[in-house]
């Protein structure tokens, strides 16, 4: 049967009108706001795929959400200067869209609004105060974006997943990046944090492989956990002095950072921090830090010597697991215990001096230091837990206290017959 030919439809939008004529061309005009849709419920969503051209006449005050969302052939739509509101969802989806041109009278630019659209530049007119969440997000023809003067706050996800964004100018009214704004942006290379920015939310630069240097100006008070996981091409980093906490997770896998300064201010290293740096050399932990978190150097595999200032009472299970090439280690006097797999598979450490205050040495602690001979344990300690020394090679004897709890296989698998002897005092 032959198939119907394409005819021309019409109707109302909010306060405007609508028609679709048969070479694809879809007209809104009139005066006022188009109607706000729900996903799947513009007017002329039947005949989405027909959509090639979007002509808007002047009087159209605003965009409606979900307007022309999955016109997967739309090719060209002009905005007038009338437009001040771009709806959410409004073009999203529109995968031939390549070029447009946002009229200096917006301002609003709603969530999701360009999501997955073909866009391959964007200048952003400087009447905009809002980029909302999403609203560029996985547009993966996306090359630059330069934000204009002010926006004040790039919205959450914003131009996440914008996988061939190389370069991103922004302006030094914005005081704040948000969650996962640039996030799995693999082709970021140049990005320049103004000093107006004051807190990076978690996952912000989150694996933007590209880039090679990161610098966060004294401004930011805050950056948020997996803020920069995963920049595994950058070698160097200098980190805010008004930072007081490094969050969890926030530069793992930076794969090519050779050293480390942290901040005076800091008194926090969060958990997993800066596990997996592998090239990591040195890092530099100054007084006033007072807890570094579980697993916070783990897999740092380069990483030669760790000065633990005297400021510092805790250190989480896993904190320096797999740091290989550690040989030296200065512990804090104000430790009480040595958590599990702290100091696990350290192997070219070779003495350790446990503090006076320690009272505990946990399960795995030490487990794997193959070049480990020689352990100071003072009086102090009372337990040490199971396999804590657990094939450590090269430790022939260790004294403890006559009072210490000593698990059976704390330095082999039974201690009357591990290599180690265990001598009490």
């Amino acid at each position: 049967m032959k198939k119907a030919a394409f005819e021309p439809n019409s109707g109302k939008t909010g306060e405007c009108a609508w028609t679709l004529d048969a070479d694809g061309l879809l007209t809104i005009s009139g005066a006022g706001k188009m109607a706000n849709y729900s996903k799947g419920f513009a007017p002329w969503r039947d005949y989405a795929q027909a959509v090639n051209v979007v002509e808007i006449e002047s009087g159209v005050t605003s965009i409606g959400g979900y307007a022309f969302e999955c016109c997967d052939r739309l090719k060209d739509a002009n905005i007038p200067d009338s437009v001040t509101h771009i709806g959410g969802h409004a073009f999203y989806g529109c995968k031939a869209l390549r070029d447009l041109r946002i009229p200096d009278g917006v301002t609003q630019i709603g969530e999701n609004a360009f999501e997955l659209s073909g866009l391959t530049s964007l200048p952003i007119p400087k009447s905009v105060t809002e980029i909302g969440k999403g609203a560029f997000q996985s547009c993966y023809n996306l090359t630059s974006v330069q934000i204009p003067d002010h926006i004040t706050k790039i919205g959450q996800e914003a131009f996440a997943k914008s996988h061939k964004l190389e370069s991103v100018q922004i302006p030094d009214s914005v005081t704040q990046i948000d969650k996962g704004a640039f996030r799995f942006c693999y082709s970021l290379k140049n990005l320049e944090i103004p000093d107006s920015v004051t807190e990076i939310g978690p996952d912000a630069f989150m694996e933007c492989r590209s880039l090679t240097s990161l610098t966060i100006p004294d401004s930011v008070t805050k950056i948020g956990a997996f803020a920069f996981y995963g920049c595994r091409r950058a070698e160097t980093l200098r980190l805010s002095a008004s930072l007081t906490e490094i969050e969890r997770c926030a530069f793992v896998v930076c794969a090519s950072l050779t050293t480390l300064q942290i901040p005076h201010g800091v008194t926090r290293i969060g958990d997993h921090a800066f596990s997996r740096c592998y090239k990591l050399e040195s890092v530099q932990i100054p007084d006033g830090v007072t807890e570094i978190g579980k697993g916070a150097f783990a897999g740092c595999w380069e990483l030669t010597a760790a000065q633990i200032p005297d400021s510092v009472t805790k250190i989480g299970p896993a904190a320096f697991d797999d740091c290989r090439k550690m040989k030296t280690l200065r512990l804090s006097d104000a430790l009480t215990e040595i958590e599990s797999k702290t100091f696990r598979n350290c192997s070219d450490l070779t003495s350790v001096e446990i503090p006076k205050g320690v009272t505990r040495i946990d399960k795995r602690a030490f487990a794997g230091c193959s070049r480990l001979h020689s352990v100071s344990v003072p009086d102090s300690v009372t337990e040490i837990g199971a396999k804590a020394f657990w094939n450590c090679r090269s430790l022939d004897r260790v004294s403890v206290s006559s009072r210490a709890v000593v698990a059976r296989n704390a330095f082999g698998r039974f201690l009357s017959f591990a290599k180690t002897a265990v001598t009490r005092r």
